[in-house]
This record gives structure tokens, sequence and C-alpha cells, in this order.
């Protein structure tokens, strides 16, 4: 009979420490996905599903250009040079 119940206690004793490690560790993924750090520390840490690109400055918007259709319709500035060479 003692050694079922030093059994049990061992079972009662080990898996209390998993459960409280368990709630705890349950507790900082929560608290951390609260705070984002899944987005500035996994990167970091390499994981699998990220892909790292390198850091590009972004480009400066392009002017809108006007189409020939466009164009065409406009009245030409005085001294601008028309696409098909004759001067206005």
């Amino acid at each position: 009979m003692p050694s079922e119940v030093r059994g049990v206690n061992d079972w009662l004793s080990s898996y209390g420490e998993i459960l409280i490690f368990s709630s705890l560790l349950f507790l900082a993924w929560k608290v951390g996905g609260w705070y984002g750090l899944d987005r500035w520390l996994l990167p970091r840490l390499g994981t699998p599903g990220c892909v790292r690109r390198p850091q590009t400055p972004p480009r400066p918007p392009s002017r809108p250009r006007l189409t020939s259709a466009v164009a065409s319709l406009m009245p030409a500035a005085p001294g601008a040079v028309d696409p098909h060479g004759s001067r206005s």
C-alpha cells in the first residue's frame, strides 16, 4: 500500500507543476499577442514561415500622364512641341 500512495503523490506533484507551468505559458502567450510581440519578435528569431525581404525605400508616386486621346482634346500651349514634330 505505501508504494501506491507514493506513486499517486509523485503523479500529482509532477502534473501540478506541469499544470502551473502550462498556465503561465498560456498567459504569457496571450499577453504577448496583445502587445504584438509576434510581429516584432518572430521575424527576428527566424521562424520558418517568415520570409525576410530587403528593406528598400519606397518609390515616390509617378506623375499621371495624359493619354494621346486626352492630349488631342487639350489646346496646345504656345511654343509646345507636338508629338508628331510640329510646333504650335
